[in-house]
């Protein structure tokens, strides 16, 4: 049963909410790094992205432990307690002056967030129709895409008034409260028991699925690269290839995200509208190539590059086909998990080429 718009909307904008909360925690080393680095010691930007690293990789190992019990129990429970190790590991990062404890707590922040794109991806499914996921999926990323710009305002606005380490509390105390919030106010039509005894043993053929497979590799070959070069190595890239200084390229590393969160919706909306599903994913990963292949060749000046980087965000949401070919691979009592294994391969992909050849 789809629940009544009220509630649809409600809990997308909780769970979006959850994941722009995610999100600058990822971003909180390169947010602030005279700061929040020295509590743990982590100095220059190779530990910095050492600490990335580490949060992608225990985000993308819970996908799994995550799928399968968000697709077993709902939303409701694995999502209030999994901010909760978000927060858990944004104490240990705020506490420590070991740098092991200071991995460790980033580690956590990851694992926890795995929580946030998963349960997102299925109370999306269960707030709509099946058919307009992908739809449905481009807006709430645009609108993510909002709160996180108002995270990044707020936290400027607080560094005037706080230090850092009662900034950090702050934000700890506001996953506290979206626990609550979530476990407390999440309607009965999200808290039912999804996975039945009976569905529990096919679980292992999701694994197995060879679409599931295919559409795995596909984002880890295509998208994985993509978000690892502009999320790992695209600062010292652009610093070495296009001479700039470490402030200018950290802008335009950014610019790529910017054209993800604006294609998000109108790409997957123009997919939705045409049903060139396929289509689509080849255009996507196509120009995808073209872009790197630009931006390696270097046949642009700035202002071109800048172009370049806006068009590779844009067709970059063409991932977002994935995850909708994927639900319609499994059944629904499997949606979670499908979706969760397409992701982490991707995830996987973006820490190896992030953390190793970044």
């Amino acid at each position: 049963m789809i629940p009544n718009r009220q509630s649809a909307w409600l809990m997308s904008f909780y769970i979006i909410f959850f994941y722009a909360y995610q999100y600058i925690m990822l971003l909180l080393p390169y947010i602030e790094q005279g700061n929040v680095c020295d509590v743990a010691l982590v100095h220059g930007l190779i530990e910095i992205e050492i600490s990335t690293g580490i949060f992608l990789v225990g985000y993308a190992i819970a996908h799994l432990p995550v799928g399968i019990l968000i697709d077993r129990y709902g939303p409701q429970y694995v999502v209030a307690v999994c901010i909760l190790l978000t927060v858990l590991g944004n104490y240990m990062v705020l506490s420590t002056e070991d740098l092991t404890f200071y991995l460790l707590g980033r580690f956590l922040i990851g694992f926890g967030s795995a929580a946030a794109v998963i349960g997102w991806f299925k109370i999306i499914l269960l707030s709509y129709s099946k058919h307009g996921f992908i739809k449905n999926l481009g807006i709430t990323i645009f609108l993510c895409f909002l709160i996180i710009l108002g995270f990044i305002f707020f936290i400027d606005h607080l560094k005037l008034v706080f230090e850092w380490r009662t900034i950090v509390l702050l934000l700890s105390l506001l996953g506290i409260m979206m626990s609550l919030i979530f476990f407390i106010f999440i309607p009965r039509s999200y808290t039912k028991l999804y996975i039945t005894e009976e569905n529990w043993i096919s679980l292992g053929a999701v694994f197995v699925n060879p679409r599931i497979i295919r559409l795995s590799i596909i984002g880890a070959l295509v998208y994985g690269p993509l978000w690892g070069f502009c999320e790992g190595w695209s600062v010292n890239y652009f610093c070495y290839t296009y001479l700039m200084n470490q402030e200018f390229a950290s802008v335009f590393s950014y610019l790529t995200a910017y054209g993800f969160f604006l294609g998000a919706p109108i790409f997957s909306y123009i997919i939705y509208k045409t049903k060139t599903y396929e289509l689509g994913l080849v255009v996507s990963s196509f120009i995808i190539f073209i872009c790197f292949l630009c931006i390696k060749l270097e046949f642009f000046n700035l202002v071109g590059l800048s172009i370049i980087l806006w068009i590779l965000g844009f067709f970059a949401s063409g991932q977002i086909i994935l995850f909708y070919a994927a639900l319609y691979t499994t059944s629904s009592e499997h949606s979670a998990l499908s979706m969760s294994i397409v992701n982490m391969c991707i995830m996987l992909s973006i820490a190896f080429f992030h953390l190793i050849l970044g």
